[in-house]
This record gives structure tokens, sequence and C-alpha cells, in this order.
């Protein structure tokens, strides 16, 4: 096996703004790239030591769709993602790689336009989450009342 690196899009708790990273990928000898190494980019182990995946359809107005791996932590005791705080109006906590998906399943390197459609993809999901989560925290509140 031989590492191989695709750039991604790092919104991390330490900056105010999406960085480029590199992504370092086992990769077998055929050349096929098994997962990201995760460890050396998304931190805090000993607070949550497993990361979340998401995949992000972007269907743009030429037919053409983009699959974005959003890769992240988010836990209650993780630091503020700043970036995130900059579209809506509740917190996320931890940080956020984005990695897009070639038409061969394959990820490849970022470039061009990828940058609006990673941040496309990744506001979409974070509200999504976030609005997921109010409405949990809604209806327990709403149960917990009815049952009173």
């Amino acid at each position: 096996d031989i590492t191989t690196l695709v750039q991604g899009r790092y919104y991390g708790t330490s900056h105010t703004r999406p960085v480029f990273k590199k992504v370092r990928f086992q990769t077998n000898r055929k050349g096929k790239r098994r997962r990201p190494q995760l460890e050396y980019l998304l931190l805090n182990h000993k607070l949550q030591p497993c990361y979340h995946h998401a995949i992000v359809i972007v269907k743009q107005t030429n037919h053409l769709m983009t699959r974005w791996h959003l890769f992240f932590k988010n836990h209650k005791y993780l630091p503020n993602n700043h970036t995130v705080a900059q579209w809506t109006p509740i917190d996320w906590k931890g940080d956020i790689l984005v990695l897009k998906q070639g038409h061969d399943k394959e990820f490849v390197n970022m470039q061009g336009n990828d940058v609006v459609l990673a941040a496309f993809a990744v506001r979409r999901y974070t509200v999504v989450v976030i609005i997921s989560a109010l409405d949990l925290e809604l209806t327990q509140m709403l149960e917990d009342w009815s049952a009173w």
C-alpha cells in the first residue's frame, strides 16, 4: 500500500473561514483509494474518538450532479465552528472536512468552481442537521409538557 494526497476543503474550529487541506489516503497496488486518514485533521480524539460521514448531492442547472462527502465531528463539548456560525445562529461544535467524489466513485482533488459547490453542500447539510436537532428538542419538550 502507498499513501496518496487529495485536496479537500476544511471547515475547522481553529479557522474563521474554510481552507484547502491535503488529505492522506491509503491506496492499494491497483491505485484504488481505500479511505481517508482523518485522524490528522479531525482532532479531539479523547472527547469524541469517532467521526460522522454524510453524502450531499448537489444538482446543478446543467443537470450535472456532484457528490460531496462530509466528514465531521459535532459534539456539545467541542469548540464552536466559527465558519458555520456565519450562516446559522445555532452553534456547530467541531470540524468539517469536505471531499469531492469523482465519476468513478473515487475521491478527486477540488478545483475551480468546486469551492462554491462544496460551501453550498456544507451549508445545506449543517442547516438541515441543526433544524432536525431543534425539531427533536421541540418534540421532546412538547411530549414532556403534555405529560404534565
